[in-house]
Parts: structure tokens; sequence; C-alpha cells
């Protein structure tokens, strides 16, 4: 498992996304123990991934100063954050607070993100 940051600061309705995203985390982990075909396994990540952070990516929408706490906190994610300096926006996308700013609404954060996300054509 992986050390990360503390809690502080963090709402008590966050801690169930943390419990969630640590389960998640054990649960990848014990992926390398089964034997599955590379795709299974793709498929296997991608469920278990997409389970773990829609409540956060959810959250990120509506608060994205908690998500971003949450993420900070969570052993889950490889990614680091500053949360003096950035912010997440859910869906693995993180953007420095003054480009927070201009993303002042859930509807602006969202379409922000899918933007980012968007497959290359």
């Amino acid at each position: 498992m992986k050390n990360k940051k503390k809690n502080k600061g963090l709402k008590p309705s966050s801690y169930e996304i943390l419990s969630k995203l640590a389960a998640a985390d054990k649960e990848l982990e014990a992926l390398i123990d089964k034997e599955l075909s590379p795709e299974e396994e793709d498929k296997e990540l991608s469920r278990i991934c997409e389970e773990a952070e829609k409540e956060l990516n959810a959250l990120a929408l509506k608060d994205p100063a908690e998500a971003t706490r949450i993420f900070a906190a969570s052993p889950y994610f490889i990614e680091d954050i500053d949360p003096k300096e950035e912010v997440y926006l859910g869906e693995r996308v993180i953007v420095y607070k003054w480009k927070a700013k201009e993303l002042d609404t859930p509807e602006k954060r969202a379409a922000y993100v899918r933007e980012v996300n968007r497959p290359l054509e």
C-alpha cells in the first residue's frame, strides 16, 4: 500500500469516499495474484477504478475543495496534488487554482473535464 497524506480537515461524509478508495486500492493490489488475460485485466481495472472514483468525481463538480482534500489524503491515487496550489476537478483532472476560479460552476467544471478527457481525433 502506498504511503500517503493526512485526513486533516475532511468533512465527516468524506470518510466514506476515502474508505471506498482504500478498498479499491486493496482490490487492485489483489489483481496481481489473479491469472487474467490482458483483456480481462483491463476490464477489471476499469471496473474497479470507475466504481471507486465515481462518488469523488461527482463531489468534485459540486465541491472541488473537498474533493481535493480527499484526493490528497488517499493512497489510492499515484498522482500527487498540492492543495495549496491545485484543485481536483474529477476524472483525474487537476488544475491550478487560478484555472479553477475560471471554472466557477459545476457545469463549467464538467465541460472542462470532458474536454480534457476527450479522446484524440
